[in-house]
């Protein structure tokens, strides 16, 4: 008997090749239209898939790329911008070398990862490789989804490039050869900006540093002891788990502790929420977050003047003119959304589409042939300038970024008079 799964909600497939009226209106149908109900349905056949294994189109049918985020939760909307950065890399690859590689167009198809949800994440992956055309992954978004699928990508030949994905160990743990990849700076880099900043501005003192139980927020706040114990802080740590609406308990501690400084390390509503109750209590000290807070709408917006004096690394950076100009075209907001790694993202699917096109090769029937580990090969000896972040873009061995602090996007600011403002290194 087949087995039935349940499909999560997913990104309504859309391909960068047709009329730009067309692109437009399926831009916006990434970002508004999901699923709203989970579809039972039987999976096809497994796809023979290892590194090994060439990849092939069939003439006449599209290359697939996935986009792996959350689409429900609360950082359904994240997933929608960034799946929209990837469109806007997509265009832009378009716009340079023509609507085709070798005569077949790019789909990009996406699967409700779950974020932080390892099981869910799991399941995404395992629909996402089902897909006989699917040559490579945009993401995945967070880094706990990608602690659970690294491993499953990596056995398949397929490649994922993260441009959000940030915890340190990702790519250090990974089995040989290597098959993750990321444009994103990662925790091991901005743990320390963000002590740097607090020994630059306090000297030395107490700090309450907070992380939210999941991959990403515990690496992101363990990063950021050393540097601050090595030059005479006091630390006192807590996990409070993702999800927490009252941290009063948590704020009486910090109280107790005397904390000159509160560092939290995880996402928002949870971020915005803490430093709202935070100061409603009275607490005047100084208040450092990581990307997962950095957000117009979710901690600006939220917060409003309680925000003031906050600082947070991993704060937008600079993006290209062109960047705006294919956002806009794609059908995106006049002004991009303020969140963190759009031009990472952007980059990210440029550079996988680009390689895709530089490996693939076209068989006398019309089919094409994708050889992973040449894919694989052609992505690490990448060495450009992104076209969203116009920042050079090369890898290690690991898969990592090259460079540091602003040369890999990581950028701090400070909440003042409502907007996040660039501290300079």
């Amino acid at each position: 008997m087949p087995r039935v799964w349940r499909r999560l909600r997913r990104i309504r497939r859309s391909n960068f090749v047709v009329t730009t009226l067309l692109i437009t209106a399926l831009v916006l149908m990434v970002v508004v239209n999901f699923d709203s109900e989970a579809e039972v349905f039987e999976p096809p056949e497994a796809v023979s898939r290892s590194p090994e294994t060439p990849m092939v189109i069939p003439a006449g049918e599209p290359i697939v790329l996935g986009f792996s985020g959350p689409l429900t939760g609360p950082a359904a909307r994240l997933t929608g911008i960034l799946a929209n950065a990837a469109i806007a890399g997509a265009l832009r690859w378009k716009e340079l070398n023509g609507d085709l590689i070798h005569g077949h167009r790019v789909d990009l198809v996406g699967e409700d990862d779950g974020g932080t949800e390892e099981d869910v994440a799991v399941v995404a992956a395992n629909l996402l490789l089902a897909r006989p055309r699917l040559v490579g992954i945009v993401g995945p978004i967070f880094s706990a989804t990608v602690v659970a699928t690294i491993d499953i990508y990596a056995d398949a030949g397929v490649i994922i490039i993260s441009g959000s994905a940030s915890r340190t160990d990702l790519t250090l743990t990974q089995s040989e050869p290597g098959f993750f990849f990321r444009t994103a700076f990662t925790n091991a880099l901005e743990a320390p900006r963000q002590a740097e900043i607090l020994i630059e501005r306090l000297g030395t003192g107490t700090a309450f540093i907070i992380d939210d139980r999941e991959a990403y927020g515990i690496d992101l706040a363990q990063s950021a002891v050393a540097p601050l114990r090595a030059a005479g802080w006091e630390i006192v740590r807590e996990s409070v788990p993702q999800g927490t609406v009252d941290f009063s308990e948590t704020i009486a501690r910090i109280g107790s502790a005397g904390a000159d400084a509160v560092i939290y390390e995880g996402f928002n509503p949870d971020g915005a929420l803490l430093l709202g109750q935070l100061r409603d209590s009275g607490y005047t000290g100084t208040f450092v977050g990581g990307d997962g807070v950095v957000s117009q709408v979710g901690f600006l917006d939220v917060l409003g003047d309680r925000a003031e004096g906050a600082i947070l690394t991993g704060c937008p950076d600079t993006l290209s003119g062109d960047f705006l100009r294919v956002w806009q075209a794609g059908g995106g907001d006049t002004v991009p959304p303020i969140i963190p790694f759009l031009g990472s993202t952007a980059d990210a699917a440029f550079l996988l589409i680009d390689a895709v096109a530089r490996v693939a090769e076209p068989q006398p029937d019309g089919s094409l042939l994708i050889h992973p580990l040449k894919l694989r090969d052609a992505i690490a000896a990448t060495q450009t300038v992104g076209w969203a972040s116009g920042r050079a873009i090369a890898f290690d061995q690991q898969g990592d970024r090259l460079g540091s602090g602003a040369d890999t996007g990581l950028v701090a600011c400070e909440v003042r008079d409502g907007a996040f403002v660039e501290i300079a290194s």
